[in-house]
């Protein structure tokens, strides 16, 4: 099960960032809501409800400096870098984990899991504006 949830999140977050570098927006969204809409559509149900949005991570870095994000208007401009992320995602195991070699020892401790992918934004059509990210 974990590698399953692991590997579910990982694609859901592919799939928001190959949605983001076109550009597209749901209707009535912005660029970052639209995002998370298509990261929670294709979690398969694992991040519904405003509490998985909360876990979903939009950052946009220029290509030159990769270390600090950029925000506000045009953050999310051509040539940027798009990175979505979910964090700390908590799974409770159904039972404990037994020890393996040592025996007496069993995990209760819930697992965490972070997933992100990234991609350059692509290049807008002569005259188009980028949506507003936020």
């Amino acid at each position: 099960m974990p590698i399953f949830l692991r590997s579910t999140l990982q694609s859901a977050v592919r799939a928001g960032v190959r949605y983001a570098v076109t550009y597209r927006t749901g209707s009535g969204l912005g660029q970052d809501d639209s995002i998370r809409q298509v990261v929670q559509q294709n979690a398969l149900g694992f991040l519904d409800g405003p509490a998985g949005a909360a876990s979903i991570t939009i950052d946009y870095y220029p290509p030159t400096d990769l270390s600090d994000p950029v925000t506000g208007a045009g953050s999310n401009a051509p040539g940027n870098v798009v990175e979505v992320s979910v964090s700390n995602y908590t799974w409770s195991w159904v039972a404990p984990l037994s020890g393996g070699f040592n025996p007496g020892y069993y995990s209760r401790s819930p697992l965490s899991i972070s997933v992100s992918s990234a991609d350059r934004m692509e290049s807008l059509p002569a005259g188009a504006l980028s949506p507003p990210a936020r």
